[in-house]
């Protein structure tokens, strides 16, 4: 199993590059109100990667059967795809998007405008950093449950990803709507807009959640694997369903105050937490509890009810509230 995974790190790593400038090509065009041309080129790029999968994987349509191998050739093929077609968009369209334009000619930063990009970038890099390297520390302690517990949890995040998209999509615009109207100058505006679009967030998570607890019990049937572990995964379903408000109210949080800025305090609010507070709660009843897998996930998740307080309060007392119209002088 080890030596298949590093075989398929071996290829992934190769879309890294065009991952990074898809994403900042595509986060560019979301922040101007281009929203709908990343969309069109995730789902390209999704199309593609699945349909590479049945091919490669498979060996369909005359190509080999490549198996693992496959599944990551056809990632990286998706993801190279993906930049191509935003760079072309964007470069093709630079009158209705002026950053394209003239956009390799200068490739020099003011030493002043370096310096304010990389204190407020490096708190996001080390908070997404940190972040997925406690969810993999999570999967590890989970993993001393037993095998099936990891292909039960793979099996639930499979289908969470795929329901919590549409709730965690809305704090992404949340950041983008929120941020413009700071960057306007328009701060109560931003406030009364903000509540709204939590609000509706987390009126449209009991949807998700109805839906998820619907399909809880039908989704681990498409996967060929042990009745033991079909019944795992319907529980953890289950579990996220009711747990999917909880979930998102801090996700609302943690793009609300990244709109003003606030991105030290993201970071405190989002990986902190986790390394704080998720982790030793989980190492604690993994290694010193004989409590199931299923209640300790519970207890696991139950743990966000901490931050939905912490970020309540924070969006409360309006921190995230700053006038990002406001010029400031280059060092």
């Amino acid at each position: 199993m080890l030596h298949h995974a590093r075989r398929y790190m071996y290829i992934i790593v190769w879309s890294m590059p065009a991952f990074a400038i898809a994403q900042s090509y595509a986060s560019t065009l979301r922040e101007v109100g281009q929203t709908r041309i990343p969309m069109l080129a995730s789902c390209i790029a999704v199309t593609l990667n699945l349909l590479g999968n049945w091919i490669l994987i498979f060996g369909k349509l005359g190509f080999p059967e490549l198996g693992i191998i496959g599944a990551a050739i056809a990632t990286v093929i998706s993801r190279w795809v993906e930049m191509v077609f935003v760079i072309a968009w964007s470069h093709r369209h630079s009158a209705q998007v002026i950053f394209p334009r003239r956009l390799f000619q200068q490739l020099s930063i003011a030493s002043g405008l370096y310096r304010r990009i990389a204190v407020k970038s490096m708190p996001l890099f080390c908070n997404e950093l940190l972040w997925s390297l406690a969810q993999a520390f999570l999967l590890q302690m989970y993993s001393l449950r037993g095998l099936n517990v990891v292909a039960a949890l793979n099996i639930s995040f499979v289908f969470l990803d795929l329901c919590d998209v549409v709730c965690f999509s809305m704090g992404s615009a949340i950041g983008i709507i929120v941020g413009q109207l700071l960057g306007a100058g328009k701060l109560e505006e931003a406030v009364d807009t903000d509540h709204k679009l939590i609000a509706f967030t987390v009126t449209l998570s009991f949807a998700i959640m109805i839906i998820m607890a619907a399909c809880a019990s039908y989704f681990p049937l498409i996967y060929d694997v042990p009745p033991e572990v079909r019944q795992l995964a319907s529980s953890f379903i289950l579990i996220c369903a009711f747990m999917t408000p909880i979930e998102v109210l801090p996700h609302t949080f943690y793009f609300t105050l990244r709109s003003g800025g606030k991105t030290f305090i993201t970071f405190l609010f989002d990986s902190a937490f986790s390394w704080v507070v998720n982790v030793p709660v989980v190492f604690i009843l993994v290694n010193y509890t004989e409590i199931p897998v299923a209640p300790l996930y519970l207890c696991s998740l139950l743990t966000g009810l901490v931050k939905c307080i912490i970020g309540w309060i924070m969006v409360k007392r309006r921190i995230w509230v700053v006038n990002l119209a406001e010029k400031k002088p280059l060092p």
